[in-house]
């Protein structure tokens, strides 16, 4: 007898008290590893990444997003001390910012 189990299924739950059934127990055995194979096949497919490898990527993501962030108040103090108006100031500090923003989203990680 073939049992497919679906923990979905109001019709399926089991009353573990009243109603045990060994066959009920297998069936929630194989759908426990069919799902703990094809999580496996996923991983080794690369269609899912570890949360190690997402953790570290953001990491160094966000490193860089800080460092850049930290540095353009030094590299505005540098351009701006020569600035001979507000709107010279604020081109400035744009160019700096569009500057940081363009290295960024070309992956530039490892400054």
């Amino acid at each position: 007898m073939i049992f497919d189990f679906n923990p979905d299924d109001e019709s399926q739950k089991i009353d573990f008290e009243n109603d045990f059934q060994p066959v009920h127990e297998k069936a929630k055995l194989d759908f426990i590893r069919r799902q703990d194979l094809e999580l496996d096949l996923q991983v080794k497919q690369r269609n899912l990444i570890p949360k190690e490898e997402i953790k570290s990527g953001l990491q160094k993501i966000f490193g860089s997003i800080r460092a850049k962030l930290l540095y353009l108040p030094t590299k505005a103090a540098q351009q701006i001390q020569n600035a001979s108006s507000q709107k010279e100031t604020e081109a400035l500090i744009r160019g700096i910012v569009d500057e940081a923003l363009m290295e960024l989203s070309e992956g530039a990680f490892d400054d």
